[in-house]
């Protein structure tokens, strides 16, 4: 496994250097055809896609009544920050040998037409056109290609599969039922907790229920869920196949006793908040329904703080000059009532 070299300032720079005559080639126009607000290790950065990070940094900053931002210097160092990560990004790309997939190139395509269609008005009226807007993507897909190239298979920093397994099982399960929350909604629409004898009417229909469904021969949850005597206590709701996950859906404490559902009888579970009455699902039975459709989920949900640490060694070894003249005639002429609005929408 080779060593990750983001700390490597050296091969960095030279890399960026390689971006300037390469991968953005048709972003880096000529200072005497194109004015650049920024340079980041010599790379300039055009007022189109400079106008792009300011739309997107105003999002971050506090603004007044009339979207202003109440500090112009947070503003450019969000801006500027931004478009280090762009140079960054494409930079280390070119240093590690990788490049885009097809099918990534093909999401890059459709999402900028769909952000054009929807958004289009709004960046012709900042100054930024769709090939700008396709720069930007193409960045956000290099950060995920690099996730990739570092931790998953063949990757600089590999994770074991048995790591993201064991990761998988801990923190997600599978039943197949009903959650039944402890609540009543009002004729008006407001919501309010369930007495003590609403809460144990539900209870005992759900019992009542899961012992039909367990009775030998007896009709499974998604018949007896239509049965007048059970559908009118729970609202008509229908029995589903529902993953969930480990602090995120249930508490940890109740996550517990759901993973260990029985997947050949249905059981009634009483939590704090909701009723489940449901049989566990034997998710080793199926890892392409289940490991494999949450396994890029569980390397990310792993790796993501490790990752953004690396980024940050990355974006490190990045400064940007100001073109600052350029920079204040811009702002100055933004028109922050109109600005502030939409790019944050992506």
């Amino acid at each position: 496994m080779r060593r990750n070299n983001w700390t490597k300032y050296a091969q960095v720079l030279l890399a960026a250097i390689s971006i300037l005559l390469v991968a953005l080639a048709a972003n880096a126009h000529t200072l005497a055809q194109q004015e650049w607000m920024l340079q980041i290790e010599g790379i300039p950065i055009s007022r189109q896609l400079y106008s792009y990070f300011v739309a997107q940094a105003l999002a971050e900053v506090e603004r007044d009544a009339n979207g202003v931002p109440l500090d112009m210097e947070e503003l450019r160092t969000r801006a500027a920050a931004q478009a280090i990560a762009f140079v960054a990004l494409n930079s280390e790309m070119h240093n590690q040998g990788i490049s885009l997939e097809p099918y990534m190139r093909a999401m890059i395509a459709q999402r900028t037409a769909l952000l054009w269609r929807t958004f289009g008005n709004y960046y012709t009226r900042l100054g930024i056109d769709k090939e700008t807007v396709a720069q930007v993507q193409n960045s956000i897909a290099a950060q995920d290609r690099l996730f990739r190239a570092l931790y998953d298979t063949n990757g600089l920093r590999e994770v074991p599969e048995e790591s993201l397994e064991s990761f998988f099982y801990g923190n997600f399960a599978a039943i197949d039922g009903l959650r039944l929350p402890l609540r009543v909604i009002e004729d008006d629409g407001s919501e309010r907790a369930m007495t003590q004898t609403e809460r144990g009417i539900l209870v005992d229909t759900m019992r009542a229920m899961a012992v039909e469904a367990n009775r030998e021969g007896g009709p499974p949850l998604f018949i007896l869920a239509q049965e007048e005597l059970f559908a009118t206590t729970m609202g008509y709701a229908m029995p589903i196949g529902m993953v969930l996950r480990r602090d995120l859906d249930l508490t940890s404490a109740d996550f517990d006793r759901v993973m260990v559902l029985n997947t050949e009888q249905v059981t009634v579970l009483e939590l704090d908040n909701e009723v489940i009455v449901a049989h566990g699902v034997d998710m080793r039975a199926s890892k392409e329904e289940f490991y494999y459709m949450y396994r890029a989920y569980c390397l990310r949900t792993m790796m993501l703080p490790a990752f953004e640490a690396d980024l940050q060694l990355l974006f490190a070894q990045f400064t940007a000059d100001e073109n600052v003249a350029a920079i204040e005639s811009l702002l100055n002429g933004w028109n922050f009532s109109f600005g502030f609005r939409g790019v944050a929408e992506e």
